[in-house]
């Protein structure tokens, strides 16, 4: 059984960008291959503007929520986001392959506060919409260190058992902002994280198995409900990256072997049990969730996000269609 707990969020956009363990140096050094080669990456992002969404929805204002249970996005005064380089919107405006490892939070899909939601669909810009005046927000480009990245603390090539680092450095960011009523106002962190995990599966089965992963995410929400009173935690699983096998070319197969290549140009069975540890890794954090361990109060819970998991790959005229991708091929 999930959490009770809901925000009233009409719309959400979400950003393609890359994945992959040690995601940097293995991109950097496909990137210098490629180019030796002289490969055409095939690839022409639509993300090179970012994509903005209707608004079908009334603004309303409300009795200030008591419970998280009640919480609506007029009560939301601060937003962050922890996970990998897709929450650090890596390549999400790319035009190039030049531009595919700059980092552009201001379009990151659950955080990126760039523009407004009629022209950059994200959850930040939907809070937005109901207060104008909500912190945390990423702006611009850059990594997380940068003070526009503000609350947006994902690291590019992370893994899950990495996450516990950025779960205390937006502990202490929220702390340390005088801006910020650490007991008062009402926050919504998102986390998302798995994809390198499983990019990097067939090599250590052990290591990557969905009991670690899972035991990895409940230290992280175990700490940020320790320290973080009056927060709603969005915990979204992940999608099958084998789903981007056949996105095939000599510059794909290129930077999929550096990159992923458990999910991508790996072995038969290496993709059939990278899929098969996708799926539990979701099952895991739908068990970690129905323990009831993070809805034991008013004042914090996890819903889970199960979207990504039924995405598949885009088509077009019977092939993978490439407009969806950045230059990286993720």
């Amino acid at each position: 059984m999930f959490s009770s707990g809901t925000v009233l969020l009409c719309c959400l956009s979400l950003a393609t960008t890359a994945l992959g363990s040690n995601f940097v140096t293995n991109l950097e050094a496909a990137i210098a291959e490629g180019q030796k080669r002289g490969y055409d990456t095939g690839v022409t992002s639509l993300a090179v503007d970012p994509v903005g969404i209707p608004f079908p929805c009334t603004l309303y204002s409300t009795t200030p929520a008591q419970s998280v249970h009640q919480l609506t996005p007029a009560d939301v005064k601060v937003i962050g986001a922890i996970g990998d380089s897709i929450t650090a919107a890596m390549g999400a405006k790319a035009g190039s392959i030049l531009t595919a490892l700059t980092e552009y939070r201001g379009v990151s899909w659950s955080i990126g506060g760039d523009g407004d939601v009629s022209n950059t669909g994200t959850l930040a810009n939907l809070v937005k919409k109901y207060n104008a005046n909500v912190k945390g927000f990423s702006t611009g480009t850059g990594s997380e260190t940068n003070s526009n990245s503000r609350l947006n603390v994902a690291v590019s090539g992370a893994v899950s058992s990495e996450l516990l680092v950025q779960a205390h450095t937006l502990i202490d960011k929220i702390k340390v902002d005088s801006s910020i009523n650490i007991n008062t106002d009402w926050k919504v962190v998102t986390l998302w994280i798995g994809g390198n995990d499983l990019c990097d599966y067939c090599s250590d089965t052990n290591f990557y198995s969905a009991t670690n992963y899972a035991n990895n995410i409940a230290k992280v929400l175990d700490a940020l409900k320790a320290n973080l009173p009056r927060t709603f935690v969005n915990l979204v699983q992940i999608m099958d990256v084998t789903q981007l096998a056949p996105l095939s070319s000599l510059w794909c197969d290129l930077v999929h072997t550096f990159v992923c290549d458990c999910a991508t140009t790996g072995s038969t069975a290496d993709k059939q049990m990278t899929s098969a540890a996708s799926k539990a890794y979701n099952t895991a954090l739908e068990n970690l969730i129905n323990t009831g361990r993070y809805d034991t109060s008013d004042d914090f819970t996890v819903v889970l996000q199960p979207f990504p998991s039924g995405i598949e790959l885009p088509y077009k005229n019977g092939a993978p269609d490439k407009s969806y991708f950045a230059p990286d091929c993720f």
